[in-house]
């Protein structure tokens, strides 16, 4: 992993004309792309259009095959804080995710999707909260997601239970099951983030990073920091997952997908500056959170083979409400979130 670049001296913070007597810091907005040519431009109009304006915006093109670069360049030529960075063949989301990081050098960080967009004081909330409280690392936000394809949104997420005042071993426990990972579009500590190994190249890698993440360092949500995410229509497959990150297409059936994950996991927390107790300590909480979610999904499977789908449906929407469903998610559509998150996560037939 390249470590991310350092800014010079005084790099960091640059004067923008509103007093003229006071200096705000840098903030770099990473954005990765492939293939995202229909809604980039509104992604991007979202962050220019912030109340905050001393940000750099660096677009990461992973290997677009498509009008992607001609757009970003386009929007460049008109605002100097753009930036695009190409980086040939697809290599997947994680290696994506990690360069639009490693290219920027402001004080602050945020990674922005090219399909989702941001209110207009999305990065002058959460640097007045972090400026304000050192002992934040990242300032999430509160989430409104949307299906594609529908005007009204789906669901709601609020984060709550990893700020300063909750112990790193809550947090870690928490963060089995229950932190959301629409998370890692918050504003982050810079600093901060590069003591974090960032996304490998596996499953789902957000997983993994993201209980880093809130094991490392409290994390805290800022209401008015409206994060606007657009779910696609279609639920990915682990194969679909596998080649998001990875780019790379699977060779053969997908054993055992979880295996990846729970090393990827268990190396993260062994890699904490702690002792060796306590690492062993925080090892066995993952692996047994896992262990109880695979029998979980073991016990359902076997039911669901037993009597079908079709007629497993009402127990798995209960299973799912028990032992699935993320705290601080609050759902406003409720058809619409049963078709497209809790039937396929239960791999139901659709009612549809």
């Amino acid at each position: 992993m390249r470590p991310h670049r350092q800014p010079p001296p005084s790099a960091g913070r640059r004067w923008i004309v509103n007093d003229l007597t006071a200096a705000v810091p840098l903030v770099s907005v990473g954005m990765p792309v492939h293939n995202m040519e229909r809604t980039i431009r509104a992604a991007l109009e979202s962050v220019l259009a912030q109340s905050y304006q001393n940000l750099e915006v660096v677009v990461y093109d992973n290997g677009s095959t498509d009008g992607t670069a001609d757009v970003v360049s386009e929007v460049a030529r008109g605002d100097d804080r753009v930036r695009l960075e190409c980086g040939g063949t697809n290599r997947g989301l994680s290696h994506s995710f990690n360069s639009a990081f490693e290219l920027t050098s402001g004080t602050y960080f945020l990674w922005v999707a090219a399909d989702d967009s941001i209110g207009a004081d999305y990065v002058s909330r959460a640097v007045a909260r972090l400026e304000s409280d050192t002992a934040v690392m990242l300032c999430a936000p509160a989430v409104t997601a949307y299906l594609e394809g529908r005007p009204d949104p789906v669901y709601e997420v609020h984060i709550s239970g990893f700020g300063p005042g909750v112990s790193r071993f809550d947090r870690l426990r928490r963060s089995n099951g229950g932190l959301p990972m629409v998370v890692m579009y918050g504003v982050f500590r810079s600093s901060f983030l590069a003591t974090v190994c960032l996304l490998k190249p596996s499953h789902m890698a957000d997983v993994a990073f993201m209980q880093e993440v809130a094991v490392r360092g409290p994390i805290v949500e800022e209401e008015e920091q409206r994060h606007y995410y657009s779910m696609p229509k279609l639920w990915r497959t682990t194969r679909d997952e596998h080649r998001l990150f990875t780019g790379r297409e699977v060779v053969g059936p997908v054993v055992m997908p979880f295996l990846p994950l729970l090393v990827d996991r268990v190396q993260r927390m062994w890699s904490l500056e702690l002792g060796t107790a306590t690492r062993i300590g925080y090892v066995l909480v993952v692996v047994s959170a896992e262990c109880r979610r695979l029998a979980v999904r073991a016990a359902w499977r076997c039911y669901r083979s037993l009597v079908g789908s079709v007629r497993a449906s009402s127990v798995g929407e209960r299973l799912y409400w028990r032992w699935m469903h993320v705290p601080g998610v609050e759902v406003l559509d409720m058809e619409a979130f049963i078709e497209r998150v809790v039937y396929p996560t239960m791999g139901l037939t659709s009612k549809a």
